[in-house]
C-alpha cells in the first residue's frame, strides 16, 4: 500500500506487525524479529520502517537498539450505570418517531442529522431519567399528530 503522500527521503513505508505470545520464548521471538527487520533494512535501506505489536514480556529494544519505542496509548472508557441504561431505554421505547420522519420526508441526509443529534442529546454525558421525561412530553406537545 502505498500513501498518499510520502517524502522523498523514504522510498517505501513498511509496517511489521508483531505478536509474541506470553508463552513463547523471548529471546527466540526477538531473534525472529531481528533477522525480519534485518532483512528488509537491507532490501529496503531508505525506507521507513513501523514495527507495532503486541511484545508481551519480551523486550525487542536490546534486539534493535536503533529503534525506539514510543509509549502506548491509553483509552478511557465511561460506562452507563444500570439506572442511566434503563432510562435511555426508555426514552428510545417511548420516543414519536413518526416525528422525524413527518418532518424530514424523503430526505434521507436530513433526517439522519436529526436522529443523530437526538441520539447524542439522549445520550449526553449527565441526562437523568427525568431529562428524558421532560424531552418526550415536549416532543409530544410538538407533535402536530397529537
Amino acid at each position: 500500500m502505498r500513501p498518499y503522500y510520502l517524502p522523498r527521503e523514504f522510498t517505501h513505508a513498511l509496517t511489521v506487525v508483531v505478536y509474541i505470545p506470553p508463552s513463547a520464548n523471548a529471546d527466540a521471538a526477538c531473534d525472529v524479529l531481528l533477522s525480519a527487520v534485518s532483512r528488509l533494512q537491507t532490501q529496503h535501506p531508505d525506507a521507513l520502517l513501523l514495527i507495532s505489536g503486541d511484545f508481551n514480556h519480551a523486550s525487542p529494544s536490546s534486539s534493535l537498539p536503533k529503534f525506539t519505542q514510543q509509549p502506548a496509548v491509553t483509552r478511557t472508557v465511561k460506562r452507563w450505570s444500570e439506572e442511566a441504561e434503563e432510562a435511555l431505554k426508555d426514552c428510545f421505547n417511548t420516543t414519536l418517531w413518526d416525528v422525524f420522519s413527518d418532518a424530514h420526508g424523503e430526505d434521507i441526509d436530513s433526517l439522519t442529522h436529526c436522529l443523530t443529534d437526538y441520539i447524542n442529546l439522549l445520550c449526553g454525558e449527565h441526562r437523568t431519567h427525568q431529562d428524558c421525561t421532560e424531552l418526550l412530553q415536549q416532543q409530544a406537545l410538538d407533535y402536530p399528530g397529537h
